[in-house]
């Protein structure tokens, strides 16, 4: 899995490609909590390029919204394909993490 990261304003977006699945869910977990301890407290994560979620991708998400939590900031998802969308509903875990249809949305909502 490859993540791309870039910076908009003061909201760090990360867009991971491919699964998350039990093999690269640590990695991003590692990769996007690395971000939040060096200070980047307001994230989105770009979910348009990812492909398939399992349920331990689901837990790399909920533990880095609460790294972010503790350092009280921001975390926003946005552009789910139908798939993961699914995933999120199912699990309910769209209750717990803000869900935007843009990454446009997601930065004005966490700005």
């Amino acid at each position: 899995m490859e993540l791309a990261q870039s910076k908009t304003g003061e909201v760090t977006v990360v867009r991971p490609q491919g699964r998350i699945d039990s093999l690269t869910a640590p990695g991003f977990h590692q990769t996007v909590r690395g971000l939040v301890d060096s200070g980047a407290n307001r994230v989105v994560v770009d979910l348009s390029d990812v492909t398939y979620i399992s349920t331990a991708g689901l837990r790399a998400l909920l533990m880095i919204a609460r790294a972010i939590e503790t350092a009280r900031g921001k975390l926003g998802i946005c552009k789910l394909n139908p798939d993961v969308q699914k995933l999120f509903t199912l699990s309910q875990f769209d209750s717990l993490i803000h869900i935007h249809n843009t990454c446009d949305d997601a930065v004005a909502a966490l700005a």
